[in-house]
């Protein structure tokens, strides 16, 4: 998803206009996210 910003502006303007609740948006961004990488120090 952070490689398309198009489809992470159509789930915020689906948010703002009602048409998806704020925890369905928070949900459905948290699922396309990229898994973290931990670096590691030392």
């Amino acid at each position: 998803m952070a490689t398309q910003p198009e489809h992470l502006k159509t789930i915020l303007s689906s948010w703002k206009n009602g048409l998806m609740s704020l925890d369905d948006a928070a949900a459905y961004m948290k699922s396309q996210a990229p898994p973290l990488q931990i670096l590691a120090t030392g």
